[in-house]
């Protein structure tokens, strides 16, 4: 009887440490933004990297923003120590199509990170 109880104390313990997505852990996530930028008749005129834009990261199903950080000379962005978990980086982009009413909308990736992993998203690529 005693074994059993200690046993599920132990279990709770050790499933009550379990860290949920966010900062403290030892994974990293980093990637490039991309500006295609269009004229005001939203014809292409030419690509280049993204110079101090935010970029965003979602822990998990939380609402609001996590975090944000600015992107760097040469475009990228990066997120370290983060715990396992699920995480989506968005950025915001002209809405070329002219549907959103805001006049913007959101390139978005999401990712599964495990712990002690670094990685390196494709380039997310916005309209300016």
């Amino acid at each position: 009887m005693k074994k059993g109880v200690v046993f599920l104390l132990l279990l709770a313990v050790v499933l009550g440490c379990q860290k949920a997505p966010g900062p403290g852990g030892t994974s990293s996530i980093k990637g490039k933004v991309i500006i295609r930028k269009f004229d005001p008749n939203f014809h292409f005129l030419a690509s280049y990297p993204d110079v101090q834009d935010n970029v965003y990261i979602n822990y998990g199903s939380q609402p609001g923003v996590g975090n944000s950080v600015k992107t760097d000379y040469n475009g990228e962005y990066y997120f370290p120590y983060l715990y396992s978990g699920a995480y989506t980086i968005y950025v915001y982009s002209l809405d070329t199509t002219q549907n959103n009413p805001s006049g913007q909308l959101v390139a978005k990736q999401v990712v599964n990170l495990g712990n002690g992993k670094d990685i390196t998203l494709p380039d997310i690529t916005i309209a300016k």
